[in-house]
């Protein structure tokens, strides 16, 4: 990659996107609901849930304009 494509992917590896501008980001509905999906999937990689991992994902929702019944159902689909 050219050095200015570096420097830029690493500065979003040092500086991450803030919940917002995912959210600008991902415009879909579908793909804000399936990075949800994602992301619980993640927070459930190691087998320990922690709070701060359901604050994060249910803060997650709310940016995405999902509603908390459908990011349960988005959680439950991730666990069946």
């Amino acid at each position: 990659l050219p050095p200015k494509v570096q420097e830029e992917l690493a500065g979003a590896i040092d500086e991450p996107l803030e919940l917002e501008d995912i959210a600008e980001e991902l415009t879909q509905r579908g793909l804000r609901e399936l990075v949800l999906g994602l992301s619980w999937q993640l927070a459930l990689a190691d087998g320990a849930l922690g709070d701060e991992e359901r604050s994060a994902h249910e803060e997650l929702a709310e940016v995405f304009g999902v509603d908390e019944d459908r990011a349960d159902e988005i959680r439950e689909s991730v666990l069946a």
